[in-house]
């Protein structure tokens, strides 16, 4: 009898959660994706995604390990289910409980990140709570008497709620000191989580008349309750992405709800263009950056989405438009002067955090043109020139600073068909073109119906200071972002990310003829840098390299110097591995610190998040920007290719989730250098290329 009972029990799980053997009922075949997000404003936007899974049957239930490097989650193969962990760096799956007679659900990683508990369905399918540790052995049973369990999270290390089948199900707090266990809700939804940052969980309250009920937060000390948001009636589960936003999903769409500000849900990003449907659930990193969606498994995209000519928005109609031919016929006519702009921009000295003569040069300008001009509080020059509503709006941005001291020479010599002098290609060339585009839309009477924002910013060379601000203030203003910076024909869409740090070491130090057998702080730096270079970069994955660039330490030849150190240059387009590494770089610099009885610190000099591998970037690849930027360079007789890479001001677009591409402004060469040098006439064709893109993603209002 207690046999029939245990199994009724076993299959209203089923139900209930999803996850049991495929002898007691089918599962809905899945996949899990990894999703990078981020805040903007009071929204939600989505910079990358990739397939975690890629296999016929049911993965499901991902959870992230406490560190945010990997992902376990449940998989059915063989009628048998089994935790599979995910290394978010090397994408390496493997298989973690290796039972036969028993089968795992739900793997949550436990406070201290040392252990996992899960859902254990006996072999007589009793469904009690265990625990692993991380490699799958040394199971344990942590509640003996609480059954039958289909969900949990831990409030911390001693508590936790457990949601309990029955009739109906019930919400209990458990201590596992004590293996005691409380009832504090009845007839409870799936949904069961921990809110961030609070002694506190939210839950689904479902409805006595068979409604969709409310989520609602229960503080466990006082057993007071604060009803949210209704679920949709679809789907009860949600995750918390912060203390301050809640998600959940509907088909291929995620919703957010915001409870201090929102009295319903909030539409989010659409995922459906990445083959992304039927969301079922959603779980959050640590840090909040990351999301391991579970969906209908559809067939996987196995190449890049093909750049389709009938995907760029440069027609034929727009190139053959009046205002248009008379828009580049003025470029041709007037590229003398800008030449001559060109190089009286150069001759402005300009070095990062310097650039308020070149800043006020560009001001002037764009108001001669008849455009609002600001300068905002960190110097960048913002004009905007307005469309006539109905288009999406377009933001260029040129960098005004170099990286060469106030007191340079800046003489431009002309030798033939090429200038040279300190800044002339980097950027200087860029801020001229971006000014005769916005002459040569004002000259032709070209109306666009979304506006065009031309921003000169400032420090870009000092790790895209000036951008970054106008981003992080202005988060909704452009729609897509364009960065005049690099040489032709480059069409970058991606970003290279930039981890620069310099680990000290610290020691009290010592004369030589007293250090023997003392601690010292240069060795620690020579096993720290030594075993940092046999970190093993993985294959793939969009790669990595890093480099120690500096030394420094240490003033007289006969003492054990008490403070040495090294700087770290990072860089990766994965966000995962870039991360991943920097964590074990760091571990490596601990290490040796340890080893050496030495103490460290590290200081952050910049830190440029990634934006993606290919994979990740795949969608932004075939993006109507990226296809449009490469007809206009066919357009002007150029050949380009898109790369899912980029060091300049759009990669702040690229990490916000941003349409964002680079594109050159003309051939040179020994930038940051005396010698610095560019080509003339490729300028020519360079602007005319941007003014295109800018006309046929704003769109070309009729009058034109």
């Amino acid at each position: 009898m207690r046999m029939v009972a245990r199994l009724s029990r076993a299959l209203l799980i089923t139900a209930a959660a999803g996850p049991l053997p495929v002898r007691l009922a089918a599962q809905a075949e899945s996949d899990i994706f990894l999703v990078h997000v981020r805040t903007v404003g009071a929204g939600l936007r989505v910079d990358s995604v990739t397939r975690l899974t890629d296999r016929a049957g049911y993965d499901n239930q991902p959870y992230f390990t406490t560190d945010g490097q990997a992902v376990l989650y449940t998989s059915i193969a063989g009628g048998q289910a089994d935790i599979r962990r995910i290394d978010l760096a090397t994408r390496r799956d493997e298989q973690v409980t290796r039972t036969s007679a028993e089968s795992e659900y739900s793997p949550t990683p436990m406070p201290g990140g040392r252990r996992f508990s899960t859902v254990r369905v006996e072999a007589d399918s009793t469904q009690r709570l265990w625990s692993f540790a991380m490699d799958g052995s040394d199971a344990r049973l942590v509640l003996d008497d609480v059954e039958p369990v289909g969900y949990h999270a831990w409030l911390d290390r001693d508590r936790i709620a457990l949601y309990v089948l029955g009739e109906p199900a019930t919400l209990r707090l458990a201590d596992v000191r004590s293996g005691s266990a409380r009832t504090v809700a009845s007839n409870i939804g799936r949904a069961v989580h921990r809110v961030p940052g609070r002694d506190a969980l939210s839950f689904v309250q479902r409805s006595d008349d068979g409604g969709p009920g409310t989520i609602e937060i229960l503080d466990p000390a006082t057993g007071r309750t604060q009803n949210l948001v209704q679920p949709f009636p679809e789907n009860e589960f949600h995750a918390w992405l912060s203390a301050s936003m809640l998600l959940t999903a509907r088909d291929s769409r995620i919703y957010t709800y915001t409870p201090d500000r929102d009295t319903g849900w909030t539409v989010g990003p659409d995922l459906a263009g990445y083959d992304i449907h039927g969301i079922t659930r959603i779980a959050v990193s640590p840090g909040g950056r990351t999301l391991a969606i579970v969906a209908a498994r559809t067939p996987p995209q196995r190449s890049a989405p093909q750049q389709r000519a009938d995907s760029s928005r440069l027609t034929q109609a727009i190139t053959n438009a009046p205002a248009v031919r008379d828009a580049l016929a003025w470029l041709d006519t007037d590229f003398p002067h800008h030449v001559d702009e060109w190089i009286r921009i150069t001759g402005i000295p300009a070095k990062s955090g310097f650039e308020q003569q070149r800043a006020a040069y560009v001001k002037s300008q764009f108001e001669a043109i008849g455009l609002t001009v600001t300068i905002d509080s960190i110097g960048n020059v913002i004009a905007r020139r307005p469309g006539t509503a109905g288009g999406p709006t377009l933001a260029f941005a040129a960098h005004m600073d170099t990286v060469h001291p106030m007191d340079t020479d800046l003489t431009v010599t002309r030798d033939g068909d090429v200038l040279r002098a300190p800044g002339i290609f980097d950027n200087s060339a860029s801020v001229a073109n971006m000014l005769a585009m916005a002459r040569a839309m004002s000259a032709a009477g070209i109306r666009t119906r979304g506006d065009i924002i031309f921003i000169a910013t400032v420090q870009e060379e000092l790790g895209l200071v000036g951008m970054n601000y106008w981003m992080r203030t202005h988060p909704d203003a452009a729609d897509m972002l364009i960065a005049l910076d690099g040489g032709l024909p480059a069409v970058d869409y991606g970003a290279l990310g930039i981890y620069w740090s310099r680990y000290h070491f610290t020691g009290p130090g010592s004369h030589t003829n007293t250090s023997a057998g003392k601690p010292h702080p240069v060795r620690a730096l020579a096993d720290a840098v030594r075993s940092i270079y046999e970190i093993r970069i993985p294959e793939g994955r969009g790669g990595a390299v890093y480099n120690v660039g500096m030394l420094d330490g240490g003033k007289v030849f006969n003492a054990i110097p008490q403070d040495v150190s090294f700087t770290m240059d990072l860089r990766s387009v994965n966000p995962v591995l870039l991360d991943s590494l920097d964590r074990e770089i760091t571990r490596h610099v601990a290490a040796a610190a340890a080893a050496n009885h030495v103490g460290w610190s590290r200081d952050t000099v910049q830190h440029l998040a990634a934006g993606g591998t290919a994979d990740m970037l795949a969608d932004r690849g075939a993006h109507p920007l990226v296809l449009t930027a490469l007809a206009a360079h066919q357009f002007a007789g150029i050949g380009s290719r898109a790369l899912p890479t980029g060091s300049t001001d759009s990669n702040i677009g690229v990490v916000h989730g941003i349409p964002s591409i680079s594109i050159g402004r003309t051939t040179g060469g020994d930038q940051h250098t005396l010698s610095e040098w560019a080509d003339i006439a490729p300028a020519l064709a360079a602007t005319k290329i941007a003014m295109l893109i800018a006309i046929a993603m704003t769109g070309l209002a009729p009058s034109t």
